[in-house]
């Protein structure tokens, strides 16, 4: 992935308890910033979004369980007219 110089850079299905740590290490000292986030127990997989720091900076961070629960109940408050 590094080798391609990208601006961003997302992982998804990344092994937290072995991988996780190692790769935000590699991208941190290849000069990218990153959030990565687990998925809910049992499960030791999750995703990963990695941006280079010389072009973006991270402005706000949310989960992606908040940000679709609250996505579904707007969208439930619309189609129920309350």
């Amino acid at each position: 992935l590094l080798g391609e110089n990208p601006d961003i850079m997302l992982v998804q299905e990344l092994d937290i308890s072995s991988a996780g740590h190692w790769l935000g290490a590699q991208v941190e000292d290849a000069g990218y910033q990153g959030v990565i986030l687990g998925k809910e127990a049992p499960a030791e997989d999750g995703v990963a979004v990695f941006f280079c720091r010389d072009r973006f900076r991270l402005v706000e961070q949310h989960t992606f369980r908040d940000f679709a629960a609250a996505a579904l109940l707007e969208d439930l408050k619309a189609t129920s007219g309350t």
